[in-house]
């Protein structure tokens, strides 16, 4: 086996992208922890759809970027195609925080000291095609949930991933200031169940990325990248027979009959979004490096309803409405062999601000409370052949 020159950046992805808290969501939706005892499986996974839209959106971005920056050595053989495979392991936050137990009921209810962990793994197989310039790839995973809590609606949850199909370009090279420039497009397939929920029939994305690199070790990198997603609904969408007509009273957040048969519960899809990047990747001696990313996204949801005189002037309305999830990551890679990479590396998705929107949160790290696992620390392996 050879190298290839996307092992080291899939590995790195892996690692940073692994089950971190909703970046943005347009309804308040319940912790996981309360959703596998009190709520229906198929509603519980409609709330919470919107949110990991939006963070899947953010994720697909941040992989790609990594493997810009990361995956551009040499040594690659002269086959057109190549598949990789990775796995990962992530931790939250939350998994190191400890719940006292000091109720007169504890000897009565299950032990609290573990409610907030976090702990998946995450496996994921990306073949790809290279034609003259242009490359063509395709990529599917699924997480696993390691811990009771780790999953929205049930303990140990196992999820399929939406399949991604990508297309990207070499791009414009301007050696005079030392510029690339790198376009690329991707769509993704509702096969993963909560964009099925969604109603989700097709989500396409376009980017651009330009990367200058300093004194042959330190690269700079910007992106750009617009996404526009299509729904069948404009809401998420859960079939009464799926879970029993007299379950319909737990639905949420305005829940509301679209159809025969059908309702809607918790929120509302976003169709656009808007995302930036800026990155920065360091290679060492004895082919360590070291990378750091901020990816900022804003989305905006469907029209659902029209203004009245009974409308409240703070009520979010139509492309006017609209939410930002941003993501950090700080990593570590190195590879193992030609054919194996590892890497470390902690990440965060959440708001850009604070709740009052006064200021910034610190991207890297979330320290206004590890309930949320918005942070988690993860251990990625990346194989390429």
């Amino acid at each position: 086996m050879v190298p290839n020159s996307r092992a080291l950046a899939s590995t790195t992805a892996a690692a940073l992208i692994l089950f971190s808290a909703p970046a943005f969501a347009q309804s308040n939706t319940p912790d996981a922890s309360e959703n596998a005892e009190s709520a229906p499986v198929e509603v519980a996974e409609a709330e919470e759809s919107a949110a990991k839209e939006l963070e899947e959106a953010a994720q697909d971005e941040l992989d790609a970027e990594l493997d810009e920056l990361l995956g551009k050595d040499s040594g690659r053989d002269d086959k057109p195609w190549s598949i990789g495979a990775s796995l990962g392991f992530s931790v939250g936050q939350g998994t190191f925080v400890r719940v006292a137990n000091d109720s007169p009921w504890a000897d009565e209810v299950h032990d609290g000291s573990g409610a907030y962990n976090r702990v998946s793994m995450r496996f994921g197989i990306s073949p790809s095609y290279s034609v003259g310039d242009f490359n063509f790839s395709g990529n599917l995973g699924f997480s696993q949930g390691l811990t009771p809590n780790n999953g929205m609606n049930g303990p140990y949850e196992t999820r399929l991933g939406d399949l991604g199909l990508s297309a990207g370009w070499k791009g414009w090279s301007f050696d005079a200031i030392g510029v690339s420039l790198r376009p690329s497009l991707s769509i993704s397939l509702p096969t993963s169940r909560t964009s099925q929920v969604a109603t989700m029939l097709l989500s396409s994305s376009l980017g651009l990325s330009a990367s200058k690199t300093f004194f042959k070790r330190l690269t700079i990198g910007a992106s750009l990248s617009g996404s526009r997603t299509f729904h069948r609904y404009t809401s998420p969408v859960i079939e009464i027979d799926d879970i029993g007509e007299e379950n319909a009273i737990y639905r949420y957040d305005g829940s509301e009959a679209v159809a025969p048969g059908l309702f809607a519960v918790g929120g509302i899809n976003t169709p656009y979004s808007l995302g930036t990047g800026l990155s920065a990747s360091m290679s060492f001696p004895n082919k360590l490096s070291a990378s750091v990313s901020y990816n900022l996204r804003t989305s905006w949801a469907y029209r659902v309803n029209e203004s009245d005189e009974f409308s409240s002037q703070y009520e979010c309305r139509g492309l006017g409405c609209a939410g930002q999830g941003a993501s950090g990551s700080i990593s570590l890679g190195y590879p193992v062999t030609d054919w194996l990479s590892a890497s470390l590396s902690a990440s965060t998705f959440g708001g850009p601000r604070t709740p009052d929107q006064k200021s910034f949160v610190f991207p890297f790290w979330n320290f206004n409370g590890a309930a949320t696992n918005q942070s988690s620390i993860g251990l990625g392996l990346s194989g390429s052949y």
